[in-house]
Formats: structure tokens, C-alpha cells, sequence
């Protein structure tokens, strides 16, 4: 076989999602009764699982523990078609988790993450497999990656001529990348991250996030998509804008599903789909990822998608 030459170089946190959803009323201190789930995710992780399941030769760059979470996350990212063949095994930190407490609805009530372990993802990690980023047709970066790293997949993309996307994560994470927005090709961001790229409070209404969203394409961001949950998802580029409506469905999971949004419009903008569509795919990729228990849907595709964009 020849060397594996991805399309998609994706970089940063791959964890154990633990998932708590009560069945009755949530009771804060104190023991709920409820469902415990435990599953592989990361942003970087889940956006590489989405992108590969598209159809898209897809690489992680992360880092998991060297014990038993570790070896389950990478087992199971690569049973989905990605190359962990790079993917980073640490004796210093522990895997990185995720902790999620769900109301009876399957909506976030809390979370914890500890992420520490990904401050193993360093310049020189990034620098030493600089040969997966010249034929790449995009870069993914994941907010959780540390900022001197990030300054280094920057500058590699820009070597070699190589789009770069990035999802903020969290509010404290996308507030290190204000500076840095001329930078993207693309950003996808959710309502509260877009509050921190943009420096100020945003009014909840669709009018105030879409304004949001030409600020950061003024801002030097090519495309622009906020993420308003079951509000939709607006978006902005120099030539474009607009509004997707979310799909309603039961929610069994939300886990994922920013993620899987995120992934479906990369998906788009390196295959040429117009942005309105490739937005669509993303509302479409969330809806499936919603209504499944899995931090992936495992079923995705393509098809998949436009079936449900239709139906």
C-alpha cells in the first residue's frame, strides 16, 4: 500500500464522554436517579469520526493516555475510517473527560471537562508531521489546542496553501483566538463563543447573532456560523448570509451535535457546496446526531443527510 495522504488534517482534544440524564425532575445536591452513558468524543475527535463517516480521508492529531480509555478512544475513531496512526500516547496526564449532566428533556444542565492532557500537543508535535499538510484540502483546528500550537498549524497552512477552520469550543477558549480571526477560512462557533470573539454581549435575537456574524467576517473570518441550537444557525460570508432554521426532532443526546454541524459545512465548502447548502447539511448532520445516543451517528452519510433535508 502507499503512503496515506489525507484530505482532512484535524488537530486537537479526543476524550471519554461520561453522560448523565436524569429521569424525573433535577435535583441539584443530591443524588438523581437517571441513565449513565459512557462514550468516546473530543471535539477534534468527533469533528475527524463525522468527516470520515462523510466519506472524507481524514487524520487526527491529539493525545490520549496510555491506558485503557486511551486505547478505546483510538480503537474506536479508527474503526470509523480515521488514521490515529499519529495520534499521541502520553504517561504524563490522564485521558481527558468529559462530565455532562442532562435534564430529563436531554438538555445540558452542567459540564466538566479536563482537558490538561492536550498541552502535549506542542509546536514540535504539529512541525515533526508538516508532511500531512501539503496535500490537504483542509486543517481543522479545535479551540482546545494550545495557542503556541495553533500558531504553528497557522503558519503550516499558510505554507502550503491549505484552508484552516476552527471550532471555538468553549468561551474561555475562543477568547485566545480573537486576534487571530483573519486567520480562518472558516469559524463555527455556538452563541456565548461568539459573544467572546466579538468582544461584547449579543442580543438574542436573530437579527443581533446575525450582525454577530458579519462582525466576524469583517473581522477578517471568511465564513462565519453561529450555532443557535434549536433557534438554527446563522451565517455570514462576504457575498453571503443568512438563516437555517433547526430541524425538530426528540432529543436523545445533544452531545455531538455541534460538532457534527460543524464537520457537515466543512464537509460542503471543500467539495464547492454552495454556503446555504452546505449550512443545511450541517443543520441536517446535527438533527441525526440529536436523535442518537452515540456522540457520532453511526450511520451517517452523505445520503443520509439529503434524505432527511427532504423528508
Amino acid at each position: 500500500m502507499g503512503e496515506w495522504i489525507p484530505e482532512m488534517v484535524v488537530i486537537g482534544a479526543s476524550c471519554l464522554d461520561i453522560k448523565g440524564r436524569v429521569t424525573g425532575k433535577l435535583h441539584p445536591a443530591t443524588s438523581n436517579a437517571g441513565n449513565v452513558r459512557i462514550a468516546v468524543g473530543g471535539v477534534a475527535r468527533n469533528v475527524a469520526e463525522n468527516l470520515a463517516r462523510l466519506g472524507l480521508r481524514t487524520t487526527l492529531l491529539s493525545v490520549v493516555a496510555r491506558d485503557p480509555f486511551g486505547h478505546q478512544i483510538v480503537k474506536h475513531t479508527g474503526s470509523a475510517g480515521v488514521d490515529v496512526s499519529q495520534v499521541l500516547f502520553s504517561r504524563t496526564h490522564p485521558t481527558a473527560a468529559y462530565v455532562a449532566l442532562l435534564d430529563q428533556a436531554g438538555q445540558l444542565d452542567v459540564a466538566v471537562d479536563d482537558t490538561r492532557i492536550v498541552q502535549e500537543i506542542t509546536p514540535r508535535y504539529v512541525h515533526d508531521r508538516r508532511r500531512l499538510f501539503r496535500d490537504a484540502r483542509g486543517v481543522v483546528l479545535d479551540a482546545n489546542t494550545p495557542l503556541r500550537t495553533a500558531e504553528t498549524v497557522l503558519r503550516l497552512a499558510q505554507r502550503y496553501g491549505v484552508p484552516i477552520f476552527l471550532d471555538s469550543v468553549s468561551y474561555e477558549l475562543a477568547q485566545r483566538y480573537r486576534d487571530q480571526l483573519s486567520s480562518f477560512d472558516l469559524l463555527s462557533c455556538g452563541f456565548v463563543e461568539a459573544e467572546a470573539l466579538v468582544g461584547h454581549s449579543i442580543d438574542s435575537s436573530l437579527q443581533a447573532t446575525a450582525a454577530a456574524a458579519r462582525q466576524l467576517v469583517a473581522a477578517g473570518v471568511r465564513v462565519a456560523i453561529i450555532n443557535l441550537g434549536s433557534a438554527g444557525v446563522v451565517f455570514a460570508s462576504a457575498e453571503n448570509n443568512g438563516h437555517a432554521p433547526a430541524i425538530q426532532c426528540e432529543i436523545v443526546d445533544p452531545t455531538g451535535a455541534s460538532d457534527a454541524l460543524t464537520a457537515a459545512v466543512i464537509y460542503g465548502w471543500v467539495n464547492g457546496v454552495p454556503l446555504d447548502e452546505a449550512v443545511w447539511l450541517g443543520v441536517s448532520a446535527a438533527a441525526l446526531t440529536l436523535q442518537s445516543e452515540d456522540t457520532v451517528h453511526g450511520d451517517l452519510s452523505l445520503d443520509l443527510l439529503y434524505q432527511q433535508l427532504v423528508g
